[in-house]
C-alpha cells in the first residue's frame, strides 16, 4: 500500500519546466506488479511507458483508498502557454480506479486526456493534433469514465478494454481510430463518439448500463 504516485510524478515532472515547458522525452518500463497512488500519474509530452501486460498479473496502476482523483492524466497545459502532452505511447498496462474505496459521489476517470485550450493550440504546442498511441490497456472500476477524452485528436487506440466503470467505457475525441477495443459492464454506456472523423474497427460493446441512448454506441 505504499504511495508511489509522488515519486513517479517527481521523476516525470523534472521534464516539465521553463517557458516552453513539458519537454518530456521520457522512456520508462514499469515492472510486474501494481503501483499504488493517491495522486494522478501525470504523463508529460513525448513520453513512452510500457508495462509487462494489461491483465492482473502484469503491470498495474491503482488508486489508494480516498484518493478521489484520476489514475492517469495526460499533461494538460495549466495556462494555455505551456505545451500539452503530445506524441506519447502508453501500452501493456492495467489501470484500476478502485472506485469502491473512493468517497461517495466521487467522479474521476481511470484515464483522462484533456487539452487546454480544447479546440485551439497552446502557445508552445508543437501541433494541433496530439498524435498519441495507446495500446493493450485494461481500465476498470473508475468512479467516473474508463477512458475520457476532451482533447484534440489523431489518436490511435488498439486493444484497449474498459470494464465495470461507473460512467461510460470510452468517451472519445474526434479524428481518432480504435481497433479491437471492448467496453463492457459499464454503468452508463459503452462508446460515445463526438462529431468528427472517428473510426471503430472490430470493437465490441456489451452489457452496458442504465441509459438506453448510451448502452452500446452513441454518436453526437
Amino acid at each position: 500500500t505504499t504511495d508511489h504516485g509522488a515519486h513517479f510524478y517527481s521523476y516525470l515532472s523534472s521534464f516539465i519546466s521553463g517557458a516552453g515547458g513539458n519537454l518530456g522525452g521520457v522512456s520508462a518500463v514499469l515492472p510486474k506488479g501494481t503501483i499504488k497512488t493517491s495522486i494522478p500519474f501525470v504523463i508529460p509530452t513525448t513520453t513512452s511507458i510500457r508495462g509487462t501486460g494489461k491483465w492482473y498479473y502484469g503491470s498495474g496502476l491503482s488508486l489508494l483508498s480516498n484518493a478521489n482523483c484520476d489514475v492517469v492524466q495526460m499533461y494538460k497545459s495549466p495556462d494555455g502557454v505551456i505545451s500539452n502532452a503530445f506524441f506519447c505511447t502508453i501500452r501493456d498496462l492495467f489501470i484500476d480506479g478502485n472506485r469502491d474505496a473512493q468517497a461517495i459521489g466521487d467522479w474521476h476517470s481511470a484515464f483522462n486526456c484533456t487539452t487546454n485550450p480544447y479546440l485551439s493550440t497552446a502557445t508552445y504546442d508543437p501541433n494541433f493534433d496530439l498524435q498519441h498511441q495507446f495500446d493493450n490497456l485494461f481500465v476498470q472500476a473508475a468512479s467516473g469514465e474508463g477512458f475520457y477524452f476532451h482533447s484534440r485528436g489523431e489518436i490511435g487506440i488498439d486493444g484497449a478494454y474498459a470494464f465495470n466503470n461507473q460512467g461510460t467505457g470510452f468517451i472519445l475525441p474526434f479524428d481518432t481510430e480504435l481497433t479491437k477495443c471492448r467496453s463492457g459492464f459499464n454503468l452508463l454506456g459503452g462508446f460515445v463518439l463526438p462529431q468528427g472523423d472517428t473510426h471503430l474497427g472490430v470493437c465490441h460493446s456489451f452489457n452496458n448500463g442504465g441509459a438506453p441512448q448510451f448502452n452500446s454506441l452513441f454518436v453526437e
